[in-house]
């Protein structure tokens, strides 16, 4: 059934003159009004008429039939007088467009826009999450490069890899399956040779610390979600060097990612709680600015720095941490109240020395499924927690052991 379908879209002129009706931008977003059957053909519609009128289209972020656009519409003053004039083939602004400014901002885009951005692309993959890079990359005949210098076989296949994406190639079609789940790759765009841009991306490879300013560690920026961290945590100094002759880095969306504090999102956000498979093919790009500041010469990570990531990578933890406790509870416990015991069994389980992923997961397990203050209500739990003769480890083995036991006993009284 044909209806008229309103959708929040991104349109990007295709000449100066062009501009005029987009409020005089080169890219800008706005709603359009455009009869369809579907959102599909509301999109392909969309796509082929304003190509004609000289536009492209560059992303829909929400569509609808305007009688279900709650959304989208706030103000529906002179509606009514648009839709008789709406048709298939003549799509009809409502309310004005505003700039996007792609400079300051993460805005999902997808596969395509990446691929015809005009700049090479290149994939960056981590051998830690994905253990048979090397054999997809000789077996797809990728363009490709390690990014460290060593030649030990062992230490190659943890490393992260340089590989060109060529449209429609075996490579591109295997990196658009992987999961985004496993954040085993990050992309960037950019006109540098191969080995240009290998020699510029290896200085990040490793950096100092305030932790120990003597020995440098590994810097996984090839991971999506430290991608993310980075241009969130890092002086621009810093980040103007890291993007030296760069345009864009792209990281593949996953709900274990930590959002970005300005991002604009195609379909819906993706939380904490979003499911793996709603992510796939859905990319957060981060257009390159140009910096008023000059490229840092001190790639090290300044204290500030170092407690913001710290910041940023426990917000990612407690995500995780909510997210297998829903997993594993629902639909008994809901998300609210999951990541609520997510957050409270960090700073719980700490006053007992209980400081690691494994024994925080056991402590809110156990205030999840017995309530907070359990410690204090049961004797055995009290006395495991409280025995200064045990080591942090020792307290988590004797407390999942306590766990298991005192479901057990839960479990057979309510059957009984």
């Amino acid at each position: 059934m044909i209806r008229t379908w309103i959708g929040d879209c991104h349109l990007r002129a295709r000449s100066a003159e062009r501009q005029r009706w987009i409020g005089g931008h080169e890219e800008a977003r706005g709603l359009l009004l455009l009869s369809a059957a579907s959102r599909e053909d509301y999109e392909a519609g969309l796509s082929t008429t304003l190509l004609r009128l000289g536009y492209d289209l560059l992303s829909v972020f929400q569509a609808s039939p305007v009688e279900d656009a709650k959304q989208l519409i706030n103000d529906k003053d002179g509606l009514a007088e648009l839709i008789p004039r709406v048709s298939r083939n003549r799509p009809l602004p409502f309310g004005g467009f505003h700039q996007i400014d792609r400079t300051n901002s993460w805005l999902e885009t997808n596969w395509e826009e990446v691929l015809t951005s005009g700049y090479g692309v290149w994939a960056i993959i981590d051998g830690v999450s994905w253990p048979d890079a090397q054999k997809v990359l000789f077996s797809t005949g990728a363009t490709h490069a390690c990014l460290y210098s060593t030649l030990n076989p062992e230490s190659r296949s943890l490393a992260p890899w340089l590989a060109l994406v060529e449209p429609g190639s075996k490579f591109a079609q295997a990196l658009q399956s992987r999961p985004h789940a496993d954040n085993s790759y990050i992309l960037i765009c950019t006109n540098l040779e191969m080995d240009d841009l290998r020699k510029h991306l290896r200085k990040f490879t490793m950096l100092r610390t305030p932790e120990n300013e003597q020995a440098a560690v590994y810097f996984r920026f090839y991971d999506p979600r430290v991608l993310i961290d980075m241009v969130e945590a890092m002086r621009s100094s810093f980040l103007a060097r890291f993007t030296e002759q760069i345009g864009m880095l792209i990281a593949p969306i996953s709900p274990l990612c930590l959002n970005p504090t300005n991002v604009e999102f195609m379909g819906d956000p993706i939380t904490a709680f979003a499911e793996n498979s709603a992510c796939q093919g859905r990319l957060l790009s981060w257009v390159v600015p140009e910096f008023k500041e000059s490229r840092s010469i001190d790639l090290s990570v300044s204290t500030q720095e170092f407690r913001d990531f710290t910041k940023r990578m426990q917000r990612r933890a407690t995500i995780k941490l909510a997210r297998t406790l829903h997993e594993e509870h629902s639909p008994l416990a809901d998300q609210n109240l999951c990541l609520s015991t997510a957050i409270k069994a960090q700073a719980e389980a700490k006053k007992y020395g209980m400081n690691t992923v494994k024994q925080i997961t056991i402590f809110a397990r156990a205030m999840l499924v017995f309530g907070e203050g359990f410690e204090t209500r049961d004797q055995d739990a009290a006395r495991i927690l409280n025995d200064s003769k045990l080591l942090p480890w020792q307290k988590k083995n004797q407390l999942i052991d306590w766990f298991i036991s005192a479901w057990q006993r839960e479990s057979t009284a309510h059957l009984s």
